[in-house]
């Protein structure tokens, strides 16, 4: 856990080697998943974390269920995508909440100020040959705050797989990209 002003650490957990996904924060707890099938929760607190659960998830036709994604927490319900599927912890029947907290107003960078960020969306994208997929690409500050969009300039090692404007590809194959 870093100060996010200063870059100070606060405290440290160590997890495994092959997390692919984010950590998500809900109700004062952390949910993490790894590749290798684990699942950890833990509880956070000012000193540090503790561990409250970990889970390997196994599948009997499959061994171990590998988890690539960050968890989702919604209505008190935990969802892992998983390779075979999607997973759901939680009650049967969902806590749904009516309160909804808004997020603070998005800042805009000072003029001036200079890039530190590229975000490409969206991020992933499956598509069909002849399918057409416009991105887009916005720059942000060191501290996150948006400067401007900007026009993409791709450059690809297998150019025959698509033919390419400022910013959309057309495929000529199945293809998947990746930001």
């Amino acid at each position: 856990c870093l100060d996010a002003a200063t870059g100070k650490v606060h405290w440290t957990f160590r997890t495994g080697r092959a997390a692919k996904g984010s950590p998500v924060i809900a109700d004062g707890k952390m949910y993490l998943t790894e590749v290798n099938a684990r699942f950890l929760i833990l509880k956070l607190n000012d000193d540090g974390c503790e561990l409250l659960d970990e889970e390997k998830f196994s599948d009997p036709d499959f061994g171990a269920i590998d988890m690539f994604g960050s968890p989702a927490i919604s209505n008190g319900r935990i969802y892992l995508a998983a390779m075979h599927g999607v997973y759901c912890i939680g009650a049967k029947e969902p806590s749904v909440s009516a309160t909804i907290t808004p997020l603070g107003k998005p800042q805009n960078a000072p003029p001036g100020a200079k890039p530190a960020t590229l975000a490409v969306y969206p991020a992933e994208v499956l598509l069909a040959a002849g399918s057409r997929q416009v991105f887009k690409a916005r720059v942000f500050d060191d501290r996150g705050r948006y400067i401007k969009d900007v026009e993409p300039l791709w450059i690809s090692s297998v150019p025959s797989m698509f033919s390419r404007s400022i910013s959309s590809f057309t495929t000529r194959a199945p293809t998947m990209f990746t930001a």
